[in-house]
């Protein structure tokens, strides 16, 4: 590393230890002006890449994942430090500190798809299925009863419908809208292939509340996957997405 990036690895490392402690302490303004310098770190990396041309089309963005040594250190050092702020905010078991947390990613990923950068857009899109399995490993809403932690079934119950609201806006009403305004051919395609990883993510959901025979949270992302994509699976059935979706288990997850 050249003396620039191992700075940055160790101002990071600083920033990540503040808002970990931030977390753990439910000091909520902290964290969120933690992950606002974690996102503004990330639009220069967007922005950089559009200064040369050079942003991600699925096609180069899945390449770049799957090659040997593909990727960026930046985005690994923030999505690593992520995963230890996410696991410090649900073992705080505080609303207002995890709210901040699980709007993360998508915000970036809304950022990434506005820049129309898949590479980005994938990247943290894949932290749904991960914050869905820590709820419920953390808050362990199987062993609630009446008479102890009942703050935790909602917490977990926040966690969930947060993670599937946040897909169902991003795929209805940014990307959906978007589809239907435009009137240029390539716009389309490219919102269309954004699209389809909102579909994959959905089907790690649905795989996870399977796997870990949640009823009701399976239920739950069926409704919301229907409501957004139910009535193109017939129109677009030359489109195999269910085989999209098990080719992209192949991909690196954010677990």
């Amino acid at each position: 590393m050249t003396s620039s990036t191992e700075d940055l690895r160790v101002e990071l490392g600083y920033l990540r230890d503040n808002v970990v402690e931030a977390a753990s302490q439910r000091k909520t303004a902290i964290v969120e002006n933690g992950l606002k310098t974690y996102e503004a770190l990330v639009s220069a990396f967007i922005d950089l890449l559009k200064e040369f041309d050079a942003t991600y089309s699925r096609d180069q963005a899945l390449a770049e994942m799957r090659s040997i040594g593909g990727g960026w250190s930046e985005i690994d050092w923030i999505r690593d430090d992520y995963r230890e702020i996410a696991d410090a905010a649900l073992a705080a078991h505080n609303i207002n500190v995890l709210d901040p947390v699980l709007r993360f990613p998508m915000r970036l990923s809304r950022l990434a798809y506005r820049e129309r950068d898949y590479f980005i857009y994938v990247q943290f899109l894949n932290w749904m299925p991960y914050l869905y399995g820590q709820a419920l490993d953390v808050l362990q809403p199987r062993k609630i009863t009446r008479n102890s932690v009942q703050g935790d079934t909602f917490l977990f119950q926040n966690v969930r419908d947060g993670v599937s609201l946040y897909l169902h806006d991003l795929a209805n009403l940014t990307i959906g809208h978007d589809i239907s305004e435009s009137t240029d051919s390539e716009e389309i395609k490219i919102s269309c292939e954004f699209s389809r990883w909102v579909f994959v993510v959905f089907n790690r959901l649905l795989k996870d509340a399977y796997d870990r025979r949640r009823v009701d949270d399976f239920q739950h992302f069926a409704s919301e996957f229907f409501d957004i994509y139910g009535h193109r699976i017939a129109e677009y059935s030359y489109v195999d997405l269910w085989a999209e979706s098990a080719d992209a288990d192949a991909e690196p997850k954010a677990e």
